[in-house]
């Protein structure tokens, strides 16, 4: 993870002549990635320091919780009166969940972005979900809220990797009449899973297995497989989705128990 990076202010000179910072290289570089205000008039951030950092870094925010074990520091040739001219590099382990688990919680940076509609229809709002989901947004969700005069609105929200982004806010202004989008980087905890296939008396049902904190695993028939499983076998939805998990369990005893 990096913080944000600043780029400077002012100018520079370059082969092509003279250029604002940062330089054409640098911001095509970081499109996408939040930059920190500063007022500093130098080149803060070159081309080749954005390519490192936005080829290495897996998500822009503050400094997650770890355990802290090594300090890294580079220090630049030019003295900076407003600030040190340093880079510092931070190296640690992030904590495991409570068990000490060999499968622990992972934690990453994602992006929420959201918009207040009281003026979109509900079958706009419905296709602009749709378009969000094709984008590759993570979750997309909308909230009843109250705004301005008493009317009554819709929250729209997405919550999208960084790389994603500008997609989605782009069809957030696009299919709905939007005049803002708030954006955040926002952490998040995140539970590793694996597919899992259980056989069910009308055959196998496909699901997701992830396993908590504290070792213990917990299985979720997916609902295409068990609607096709039903539509196919002539039975409720609700007996597939319970035999697919009564299959789990017996298959997690028998092998406790050879265990």
């Amino acid at each position: 993870v990096a913080s944000p990076i600043p780029t400077g202010s002012g100018t520079i000179r370059i082969a092509h002549g003279t250029v604002a910072v940062p330089a054409p290289a640098t911001a095509e570089l970081l499109r996408g990635v939040p930059l920190a205000e500063s007022s500093v008039k130098a080149e803060l951030t070159t081309p080749t320091g954005a390519a490192v950092v936005t080829t290495l870094a897996h998500g822009f925010g503050p400094i997650p919780a770890m355990t802290l074990e090594t300090i890294g520091r580079g220090a630049g040739g030019r003295d900076l009166v407003e600030q040190p001219n340093l880079l510092r590099l931070l190296v640690g382990k992030m904590p495991h969940a409570a068990g000490g688990s060999d499968w622990p919680v992972e934690a990453d940076e994602v992006w929420l972005l959201e918009t207040n509609l009281d003026d979109a229809t509900g079958e706009a709002i419905g296709y602009c979900i749709d378009r969000l989901w094709r984008a590759g947004a993570l979750d997309v969700w909308t909230t009843p809220i109250q705004m301005k005069k008493n009317r009554p609105g819709v929250m729209l929200s997405a919550l999208g990797q960084l790389a994603d982004a500008a997609a989605l806010e782009t069809i957030l202004f696009r299919e709905t009449p939007t005049l803002g989008v708030r954006r955040r980087a926002v952490g998040r905890h995140v539970l590793q899973r694996k597919p899992c296939e259980v056989v069910t008396p009308w055959g196998a049902v496909a699901g997701k297995l992830r396993r908590l904190p504290d070792g213990t695993e917990q299985f979720s028939p997916e609902y295409e497989s068990c609607r096709a499983t039903a539509e196919r076998a002539g039975v409720a939805l609700q007996e597939v989705h319970e035999a697919a998990r009564r299959a789990f369990d017996a298959g997690k005893e028998t092998a406790d128990e050879r265990g």
